[in-house]
């Protein structure tokens, strides 16, 4: 039953211990049968591979490849490979590494919703076609659907190009916001980490950088420095937005609480970390390119990069996958236990007292 919802594109809730990894399976083999591959997409680089691990046998058997992408992490499952640095979990063992190209034109690939997302960036930059990794884009099924599609996707997925700035502004605008008071020369927006000046907070800018009105076009540089300077310090808190290890800041997820390796804030707001904790770094960062997940993975039919995809749910609830004003595009199907006997459901209802409707949830 799962395995026919979520073939139909449709999402599939499951309670634990119900099956949700063997039953993607089930349409993830029947899809990958015409060559075009299929990606199963996870929450975090063990999931993806730990569950690439448990079910490859399976498609081995059935004569499909399987591979598992990560940060930097790339390979295709292969029984006769041990990894040379075991796991504890023997799962993980049997990946071959790969290039990424190759991990991605397997019959089946798991990974993240950020690692196929940054992939998906990255191949709209490259100049070379045979520089391209993403292979057809023809099937997903998204697992934690209400997380990877509402909750995550709200923060952009961004990759940057470097460019030359002068990194002693950086730092001399982080020397003048010491000098402001909170509340009065700035307000703070921690809701959505946005700080702006005051009247009294400009006017004191002024004054110490020696101008009439920073708000002139000539001086529309020192407005955004000084912008991102207060955002810096006012919103972002070492040890708990980032870490600084050996002389880096490092972005924190703040989902999962991994630090993010290569990751940098945009528009120059990493800049003015680095100033403000006194890391050297400090080359601008424009953005080159940024989107939201579900303009890769077909949330809204107008996305519609997967020709066909499903969504498998584990928790939260129906009303969550419908942002306001908009109804969800795909109905929600509750996958109910395999073969239910009535005499088993009248005593779980007795027990349960009228909660039968109540879905438990992963």
């Amino acid at each position: 039953m799962g395995g026919a919802i979520l073939h139909k594109g449709k999402i599939a809730e499951m309670k634990t211990g119900e099956g949700k990894t063997l039953v993607a399976t089930l349409p993830i083999y029947l899809n990958a049968l015409l060559g075009r591959g299929g990606h199963l997409v996870t929450v975090n680089d063990y999931l993806s591979r730990r569950d690439a691990g448990w079910m490859a046998p399976i498609y081995h058997a059935l004569g499909l490849s399987v591979a598992a992408i990560g940060h930097e992490f790339s390979g295709i499952y292969d029984p006769a490979y041990d990894d040379p640095h075991p796991h504890h979990d023997d799962r993980l063992n049997h990946f071959r590494p790969v290039t990424r190209r190759e991990a991605y034109h397997a019959d089946v690939t798991y990974g993240t919703n950020n690692e196929f997302g940054f992939d998906y960036l990255r191949d709209n930059m490259v100049l070379r076609v045979e520089d391209v990794v993403l292979g057809d884009l023809y099937y997903a099924i998204v697992d934690e659907v209400d997380f990877i599609l509402i909750d995550e996707a709200r923060t952009p997925l961004i990759i940057s190009g470097m460019v030359e700035a002068p990194t002693e502004r950086y730092k001399q605008f982080a020397q003048i916001v010491r000098r402001l008071t909170p509340g009065a020369d700035y307000t703070v927006e921690e809701k959505i980490k946005n700080a702006t000046l005051t009247e009294e907070g400009v006017t004191k800018v002024e004054r110490i950088l020696g101008i009439g009105n920073i708000s002139d076009p000539e001086h529309v540089d020192l407005m955004h420095h000084i912008q991102q300077a207060v955002r810096a310090h006012a919103c972002y808190k070492k040890d708990v937005d980032y870490v600084v290890k050996d002389g880096q800041v490092i972005i924190v997820d703040e989902f999962t609480g991994r630090l993010m390796f290569g990751r940098r804030y945009s528009d120059g707001l990493h800049q003015a970390i680095e100033a403000q904790e006194g890391c050297e770094g400090g080359a601008g960062e424009p953005d080159a390119r940024d989107h939201h997940l579900p303009e890769l993975l077909p949330h809204v039919p107008e996305a519609g990069r997967h020709d066909r995809h499903g969504q498998d749910r584990g928790r939260g609830t129906a009303e969550d996958l419908q942002p306001p004003g908009r109804r969800h595009p795909h109905a929600q199907a509750d996958d109910p236990p395999g073969s239910p006997r009535r005499d088993l459901q009248e005593r779980a209802g007795q027990v349960e007292g009228g909660r039968g409707g109540d879905r438990g949830v992963a």
